[in-house]
């Protein structure tokens, strides 16, 4: 049950994405769908201290409701990520495509697991990707994936332009299966941001005095502070 004057108010394709938003009393202010043609998928929301809110996932569809200007107007991938930004009464801000195209001999996929807003209204989004040309920046923390699939974090502002990207993992993978990679991300007052997942790369790039510094048996949760 979509609301009056909804973003998208009818379904698309074969599985669409939804934006639900509740007053504090539990009363509906608005409901949207999300979606093309295909599978989409949203896995994660955060909201900004203006009441704005932030939104990312998965798409299959080529035709995936993003919006003029977007960083990537064109699914480059199977799968590629999606990062969305609607404004306190749902309408939509600007939505991006996100990922690669290329990941050498499996299938690619790109999905945003995790969001999260600064007071700034900056946005960071963290997820997986398979893809070998992932759209990096030149200051990327690791310009290159390592292993056949990487953890990916990327920081865009609140008009949708982008402000770095990167992959992050080992030699191994940073997720077992479509549910695992980069799992949750918070954000604080000053900038920085706390991702945690899972990998199970025995070379995962820790730093000097980690806590833990040698992977255990199976697959480890990871802590990661930018």
């Amino acid at each position: 049950p979509v609301t009056g004057g909804a973003f998208q108010s009818s379904f698309e394709g074969e599985r669409d994405c939804i934006l639900l938003k509740f007053s504090p009393t539990g009363s509906r202010i608005f409901a949207t769908l999300i979606g093309g043609w295909y599978f989409d998928d949203a896995y994660s929301v955060a909201t900004g201290g203006d009441g704005t809110i932030a939104v990312c996932g998965t798409v299959a569809s080529n035709n995936f409701p993003n919006s003029a200007g977007g960083f990537q107007l064109v699914k480059r991938g199977t799968w590629d990520a999606f990062i969305g930004r609607f404004m306190p009464d749902g309408t939509r801000h600007w939505i991006t495509l996100y990922g690669g195209n290329n990941d050498g001999t499996l299938s690619d996929e790109e999905a945003a697991n995790g969001i999260a807003v600064y007071p700034s209204g900056n946005i960071m989004v963290t997820g997986r990707t398979r893809s070998l040309d992932f759209p990096v920046t030149g200051d990327a923390a690791q310009p290159a994936r390592a292993g056949k699939l990487d953890s990916f974090i990327v920081k865009m502002r609140a008009d949708g332009s982008r402000i770095w990207a990167s992959y992050f993992g080992g030699t191994d993978d940073e997720s077992e299966v479509s549910s695992r990679g980069l799992a949750s991300i918070a954000s604080d007052w000053r900038g920085t941001a706390v991702i945690t997942g899972w990998t199970n790369s025995t070379d995962f790039p820790v730093t000097g005095g980690a806590a833990q510094r040698t992977k255990g048996t199976g697959w480890d949760a990871f802590l990661v502070k930018f």
